[in-house]
């Protein structure tokens, strides 16, 4: 179910949600609102690997987050 985490990490963290929005070329600068950027495919390529990296760095704390979730959900005392 990692790709549920990587969905909710995006939706959550700050970081992912701009790195995404430039990926897509989307302008995240407040002097530009609505922007459209053109990026290059270094760039686009750099922005992969930053999104990656990130994500990797987020997994262990929402798959920890995620476990202890799930154990108070399935507790008999919580059925």
């Amino acid at each position: 179910r990692s790709h549920e985490l990587v969905k909710t990490m995006h939706r959550l963290d700050g970081v992912l949600r701009d790195l995404g929005a430039e990926l897509n070329g989307q302008s995240t600068a407040e002097s530009d609102p609505g922007g459209v950027l053109m990026l290059s495919d270094e760039k686009k390529r750099a922005l992969r690997e930053a999104i990656n990296a990130r994500e990797q760095e987020l997994m262990a704390s929402y798959r920890q987050v995620a476990v202890a979730f799930a154990d108070l959900h399935d507790t008999p005392g919580r059925m």
